[in-house]
């Protein structure tokens, strides 16, 4: 990031203070599907931190995830903050910078550390404008992978015996069926309930897509989203916008859809197949 401005900041790099400093400690660790960031200033200029004081400045962090489209700016006028991300709104490189910011338009800004350079001007901070810029930090987040659909999808019996609902809130999306058809499926064997997967789970992914990536429903810190989210990326890129939600959907099952069809066949040859003849 570059920052070119027309008035000094106190950052690496740059000269316009002498006996000056801004460093922070930057301790970023996930704790479950939350990012956790806390942050220690470092601010060694005594007309900056009167500033502070005085509520016409504070501390800032700007944080970036290029690849998922987060950017978001925290403020405070403390040394110490602390910062709470759901990771399924990170994706691969976070960048992280710590700032000082101006609150409000500091006129005929004036600073005992300021080089001789800056002697003969009226100096004006605007609002916002950077007083300093510590070094930034880059971490790496790694999302938990899966190897299917199947783990996001779990079903329930339920007293309702006309319909079919779900409940997204939660790790799984939990799917209720009636509960003479959940025991049904519940003595199936492995290979025979993914074939319920498929059929149960196509129409309530196309009203979880519709809602949370058609309409853009904020979908909290759920697993499921990142499972989804990680299949879209996979499929149409990292950069991916969806406008229809059957289409995604259907894409994004094309492999449990497969898998369920060659689990019929296959059971289709079991039972019908002849020795002698071999069909």
């Amino acid at each position: 990031m570059a920052y070119e401005c027309s008035y000094p900041v106190l950052m690496v790099g740059k000269d316009d203070y002498s006996s000056s400093s801004f460093d922070c400690d930057v301790k970023a660790t996930v704790e479950g599907t939350a990012l956790i960031i806390k942050i220690s200033f470092k601010l060694d200029n005594q007309g900056i931190q009167e500033l502070i004081k005085e509520g016409l400045a504070g501390y800032g962090v700007l944080v970036i995830c290029s690849k998922s489209g987060f950017r978001k700016y925290y403020s405070n006028n403390h040394q110490e903050m602390g910062i709470k991300i759901p990771t399924n709104k990170l994706f691969d490189k976070v960048m992280i910078v710590p700032e000082v910011i101006a609150f409000e338009n500091i006129y005929q800004y004036e600073n005992e550390l300021l080089n001789d350079e800056y002697n003969d001007y009226t100096i004006t901070i605007p609002k916002m404008g950077f007083l300093a810029v510590a070094p930034r930090t880059e971490i790496k987040i790694e999302r938990e992978r899966y190897k299917n659909l199947e783990s996001i999808c779990k079903f329930a019996a339920s007293d309702d015996k006309l319909r079919r609902n779900y409940d997204d809130d939660g790790d799984c999306i939990t799917i209720f069926l009636p509960e003479e058809l959940f025991i049904k499926y519940s003595r199936l064997s492995k290979d025979l309930q993914e074939i319920y997967t498929a059929i149960h789970i196509t129409p309530v992914l196309v009203d979880v897509v519709q809602r949370y990536w058609v309409d853009k429903v904020d979908a909290d810190e759920w697993r499921w989203y990142d499972v989804l989210d990680e299949k879209f990326r996979t499929m149409l890129g990292d950069d991916y916008q969806i406008d229809n939600a059957y289409d995604a959907v259907i894409r994004v099952i094309g492999e449990l859809l497969f898998d369920a069809s060659n689990t019929i066949y296959k059971s289709h040859l079991e039972v019908n197949y002849d020795d002698d003849t071999g069909y």
